[in-house]
């Protein structure tokens, strides 16, 4: 297994030497978790290609939020056979330059940074509190929880309970 791992990033890097403008596929997929707390999972810039050429070489777990690779262009979707095993209660999709570019993952709930401006979260007490730099940003599928955080120059948009509470 680890073999075609290490075959996969070599050709990437190779690629990463010749054409210096592209180290996407190098990228680190990085874990963090929270004791009694968030699971968040980035993917950096990876593709696609790359991705599916690895995902059975990975062991991907369940998250609560996923900072999609690529920052949520379609040339960095992430395969379905993936994103069913991460099984994000939440994708943050990141900023291109053009609305075009973009996967929108429909049928998950996503929050965007291209229109909530920069994003914040609080993840504490086995929930998270989001906040945006954009005052009238909201997403629907956020609870909002009185007891919230706050954050000066930020602006509360909702809450969401962690998995693991």
């Amino acid at each position: 297994m680890a073999q075609n791992i290490r075959y996969f990033f070599q050709e990437a890097l190779n690629k990463a030497n010749v054409d210096e403008g592209n180290a996407n596929n190098i990228s680190a997929i990085v874990s963090y978790t929270l004791q009694k707390g968030v699971k968040a999972l980035w993917m950096g810039d990876l593709e696609t290609k790359f991705m599916e050429n690895i995902q059975n070489e990975v062991k991907w777990p369940k998250v609560d939020v996923l900072f999609a690779p690529h920052h949520g262009r379609k040339t960095g979707k992430i395969p379905s056979d993936i994103l069913e095993q991460l099984d994000p209660q939440v994708i943050i999709l990141g900023h291109a330059e053009n609305w075009e570019y973009m996967d929108y993952y429909g049928g998950y709930n996503t929050i965007k940074r291209t229109s909530g401006g920069d994003i914040q979260m609080d993840c504490s007490n086995g929930k998270i509190d989001f906040f945006s730099s954009e005052q009238s940003y909201t997403e629907n599928f956020l609870e909002i929880d009185d007891s919230h955080s706050t954050h000066e120059g930020l602006y509360y948009f909702g809450s969401m309970k962690t998995r693991s509470r």
